[in-house]
């Protein structure tokens, strides 16, 4: 399974929609964040509910730190497409990362 767009879909299927390197990519980013998991690298994040948030959601297509370097990379001035092309994502979630429709949870609810 494939994180598409936060839907997990079959590899069958995302080779359709997507190119080679954008599965690749995807692949290696899910792979990053389960060996890094099993490792024990990453600590649980969960917000007050006790949901898992971050790169520890299952769904999460992006480590922590890539969601940091967006939000420097904004706070330095840099605009979304600029920002989209260097971290290789849709210029759309780079919006949505600065402006906290994603990714917006803190720990603990803090």
């Amino acid at each position: 399974m494939i994180d598409v767009k936060h839907k997990a879909i079959p590899e069958r299927v995302a080779r359709r929609l997507l190119g080679a390197c954008e599965i690749e990519d995807a692949l290696q980013r899910r792979i990053a964040i389960d060996s890094a998991k099993q490792r024990g690298d990453v600590k649980p994040s969960f917000n007050e509910r006790g949901w898992r948030i971050g790169q520890m959601h299952p769904r999460a297509l992006y480590t922590d730190r890539e969601v940091e370097l967006v939000l420097e990379l904004r706070d330095e001035g840099w605009g979304y497409k600029r920002i989209a092309k260097k971290m290789e994502m849709p210029r759309r979630t780079v919006r949505d990362i600065c402006s906290a429709r994603i990714r917006c949870q803190r720990q603990g609810g803090a």
